[in-house]
């Protein structure tokens, strides 16, 4: 099954540029939001598996306000990228836990590079969560059992 990307992006040429590298990369490009609020409907609506999102966007909220949204709510990977690497925006960024930060203009090389390692990081994660949950299981049912729960 392909994986399912949102693209979180105002500057609609470069979202749909993104869109048909992630179409030819055989991946599954979901939905292009251009604000805060689109980004967080069509999140709850496609049930990604990874975001990219643009720091700037157009209103009040940032791309790094929709990482916050998105660590909340999963803990499904994320990529940022911007034009503007200031310090102080970086910084903010990093509070976010993005798996990778890449500046504009995008190398589809290297963003492909960062999807595939986001996505084969977050299939080892969910392995390793399962792994730690069966081991739990597995010494907590006989003292379950023991007592007929």
């Amino acid at each position: 099954m392909t994986k399912k990307i949102l693209i979180v992006e105002d500057n609609i040429a470069i979202a749909e540029n993104i869109f048909d590298f992630l179409e030819l990369a055989g991946f599954t490009p979901c939905s292009i939001a251009k604000n805060y609020e689109e980004a967080v409907s069509q999140f709850e609506d496609h049930d990604p598996d990874l975001a990219i999102l643009d720091v700037n966007l157009e209103g009040e909220r940032t791309g790094i306000d929709v990482a916050k949204f998105i660590r909340v709510s999963s803990n499904m990977p994320f990529i940022y990228y911007s034009a503007a690497v200031e310090p102080q925006l970086l910084e903010k960024a990093k509070t976010t836990k993005p798996f990778a930060f890449i500046s504009k203009p995008i190398e589809f090389t290297n963003l492909k590079a960062a999807i595939d390692a986001a996505l084969g990081n977050n299939f080892n994660n969910s392995i390793l969560k399962m792994s730690i949950l069966d081991r739990i299981a597995f010494h907590i049912a006989p003292g379950l059992n023991a007592k007929g729960i």
